[in-house]
């Protein structure tokens, strides 16, 4: 399949970028130009990032002094999976393709429950404005000391320093934990989401390719790897 033509966009934050001013849309951190913008026949309107669970952490102000970042509560549960489900429907950077209701979406909730799997959100006021998280790496027992981290951030709140907060808060929650290795999954092209994550001390250590399929086409994915025990 014929990719689009792409603008190459350099951009520190890891989470969905948006740049409305320059009428253009950066996906996996490069930007699409929208008249022409396309990608298995649908046209991209932000960018997305990819990883997986986690938080617990005091809530503490950062950057942003009306950007707060705490713990996940259940009020929060509505607005995480509506969050989610924007991606899943409009971005690769899950392989979820298939949203979902607030109840099915309660057991991957319950995960959170021990110091190594939190969930963090990010606020401004009583607006959600993303989340991020560590959780399972893989099933088998000897791979419990090393955990999967994503973070995703509301469309309207791409490019604010969001998925930057909530890094830090969930790497600061996992100090200790007995979390050994972080580990990060990133759809291509995303170099936004690689450049987040190689700020806060990933490297990459596989690249699979083509291993996904969605919206009529390929992608493939970079694993990198975090080290946890100096935290």
């Amino acid at each position: 399949m014929k990719r689009p033509n792409i603008v190459k966009f350099r951009h520190a934050v890891h989470s969905s970028v948006s740049d409305t001013k320059n009428k253009r849309t950066i996906q996996k951190g490069r930007c699409y130009n929208r008249s022409r913008g396309t990608v298995g026949g649908q046209r991209w309107d932000q960018v997305y990032v990819r990883a997986s669970r986690g938080c617990a952490a005091t809530e503490r102000t950062v950057a942003d002094t009306n950007l707060q970042t705490r713990p996940l509560e259940p009020r929060d549960y509505a607005r995480i999976v509506e969050i989610y489900n924007h991606y899943i429907e409009h971005s690769p950077c899950t392989f979820d393709v298939v949203p979902f209701t607030i109840g099915q979406r309660v057991p991957w909730f319950a995960q959170f429950d021990e110091p190594m799997y939190q969930c963090v959100v990010a606020n401004r006021g009583r607006e959600v404005l993303g989340y991020a998280c560590s959780q399972q790496f893989k099933v088998k027992p000897a791979y419990r000391t090393s955990v999967e981290v994503s973070v995703y951030a509301a469309p309207e709140a791409t490019g604010s320093g969001v998925g930057t907060a909530l890094y830090a808060a969930l790497f600061q929650a996992l100090a200790g934990s007995g979390a050994h290795r972080a580990y990060g999954g990133v759809t291509l092209p995303n170099d936004a989401s690689v450049a987040l994550h190689e700020s806060f001390g990933f490297t990459q250590v596989a690249h699979y390719h083509e291993v996904g399929f969605k919206f009529d086409q390929f992608w493939d994915v970079v694993w990198l790897e975090k080290d946890l025990s100096t935290l």
